[in-house]
């Protein structure tokens, strides 16, 4: 691995595998980068590997019969993606994009399903995470249903920075606007609530978090519960 290639360990999964197991399944870690907006695999399409991000942020997308895209998941270098391939799913039912251009490892899925079957510990890490994400979408289900597009917009900018892990990353209000699922004149006056209260600033498509424990005030509690729900799944 080259000094510019990220670490294994830089996602979070892989950074909780014993080193001897990390050793059994580095092999089957392939370094991949995408660009921004880059299509990773269309709804439907065969599932050819998973992936962990360590600097990309992954965003599954389910559009609707009126053409109206909408974020489900997203994924950076806490998770994985493609967990579909535990249930030995053909498929998948959205399409995957990054949101944030970056590096990630992709593992083919017949190696995949054989690390599961053989290291237990790679086995616990996968189907706990799988646990996390179920327990996302539920918070995301009744988050939609009951907060304010300003609120969920505080809580995407808040999951964003958790993922990037730098204070700045690029977005565009139309890419937003697909992330929370509301039209753009919403979110562009959302962002602009946001940045007039100085917790952030938008120029060019570049949000800069200024305030982050100001953003975690305007967030409404799910960011606080998706991070806590990770936490009592993963608490080392």
């Amino acid at each position: 691995m080259s000094a510019t290639e990220p670490r294994l360990t830089d996602n979070a999964l892989l950074a909780r595998l014993p080193k001897r197991e990390i050793h059994k399944i580095e092999d089957d870690l392939v370094p991949v980068r995408f660009t921004l907006g880059e299509l990773v695999y269309d709804a439907h399409a065969p599932l050819h590997q998973v992936y962990f991000p360590v600097t990309a942020v992954l965003s599954i997308i389910k559009v609707m019969e009126n053409g109206a895209p909408v974020e489900t998941e997203a994924v950076g270098r806490e998770g994985m993606a493609g967990i579909e391939a535990i249930f030995e799913a053909d498929g998948v039912g959205g399409k995957m994009i990054s949101q944030i251009a970056g590096a990630a490892y992709c593992m083919p899925i017949p190696a995949f399903r054989e690390h599961l079957r053989t290291k237990p510990r790679f086995r616990a890490i996968v189907l706990r995470y799988a646990q996390n994400v179920l327990a996302s979408l539920a918070q995301s289900v009744a988050c939609n249903r009951l907060h304010n597009v300003i609120q969920r917009c505080a809580k995407w900018l808040l999951l964003t920075h958790d993922r990037v892990g730098a204070d700045k990353f690029p977005v565009t209000h139309e890419f937003m606007s697909m992330m929370l699922g509301a039209n753009r004149p919403t979110v562009t006056i959302a962002a602009s609530n946001l940045q007039d209260a100085g917790l952030i600033s938008y120029s060019r498509g570049v949000v800069r978090i200024l305030d982050r424990a100001g953003l975690e005030k305007a967030a409404c509690e799910c960011h606080a519960a998706m991070v806590e729900s990770f936490r009592r799944l993963f608490p080392n």
